[in-house]
């Protein structure tokens, strides 16, 4: 004999019908079924809406989960993965200086001149200009923000050690407006950089063709126990971005690169960075 399958699930008619026909029986004991039927229909309907809100809400989640959760997982991963391989992440350019800014450089404002912790106003605190920028006591944070709000300096200074991502020096041109940040910095000083062709620069930003020249080179990272970035901005894009130097083993001492007039090499992190020229 073959047995029928008990439906878990019925049929919201046949409910209502079975409440209506014990509705209208005339004895107690009828009525007593009757109430009885509308507390189990009620539990029952009840039950049904629980358990398809339930469904709808796994159904969405697991729809948010593919088309979301695992992208934003990847690129987590991608990242992290990234990062134990010493790959640099790109800046956007609203971190880099402008081509635009610095066309060439201008120092017949440029006063030497030593500031403390606070903020500062270029043109107001410090005339604009190009300096060589250096902690004279302690260790703390140099940064600004440019007058359109893109990110200039952003170092760590130590008047003394200057390995593991701490700098001496940051060579770079402040214009009208920017406001400098000093934090748990003594004094720092800020001296008109002298404008000349070079090979061996530190932290800072450098125009190919006039501070640095055009050509194929091999950078190297020249001081042990420091880590830093290298990136070039061509235009108003950021056409190179690498971590030079190592920590612990990490990283590279070296990096070939081709410089072209106009770009602007930006160096970050680092205190000595040479340049030797490639046949």
């Amino acid at each position: 004999m073959t047995t029928r399958p008990t439906t878990l699930i019925i049929p919201l008619e046949q409910l209502l019908d079975e409440e209506d026909v014990s509705s209208v029986s005339e004895h107690g004991g009828k009525h007593r079924r009757a109430d009885s039927g509308r507390a189990d229909t009620t539990s029952l309907l009840r039950k049904r809406a629980l358990g398809y809100c339930a469904t709808v809400a796994i159904t969405v989640a697991f729809i948010w989960h593919l088309l979301f959760g695992a992208p934003l997982l990847a690129a987590a991963g991608t990242e992290a993965m990234d990062s134990a391989k010493g790959i640099a992440t790109v800046p956007s350019t609203s971190e880099m200086p402008s081509q635009e800014d610095s066309p060439a450089h201008n120092n017949s404002h440029a006063v030497k001149t030593d500031l403390s912790v606070g903020h500062w106003r270029v043109g107001t605190d410090i005339p604009p200009g190009r300096y060589v920028i250096s902690a004279v006591r302690g260790t703390g944070n140099t940064s600004s923000v440019k007058r359109d709000g893109r990110r200039g300096i952003n170092e760590i200074f130590s008047a003394h050690l200057t390995t593991g991502l701490r700098v001496g020096t940051v060579t770079t041109d402040l214009e009208d407006n920017e406001i400098i940040t000093i934090e748990r910095l003594g004094t720092v000083s800020f001296v008109p950089a002298v404008s000349e062709m070079r090979t061996t620069i530190s932290s800072g930003t450098w125009i190919v063709g006039i501070d640095v020249p055009a050509g194929t080179f091999s950078l190297s990272a020249t001081r042990a126990g420091e880590q830093g970035t290298v990136s070039i901005l061509t235009g108003e894009a950021v056409t190179h971005n690498e971590i030079l130097g190592t920590i612990h083993g990490v990283g590279h001492t070296s990096m070939p690169l081709t410089l072209t007039d106009g770009q602007i090499l930006s160096i970050h992190g680092l205190n000595r960075v040479e340049l030797h020229e490639r046949n």
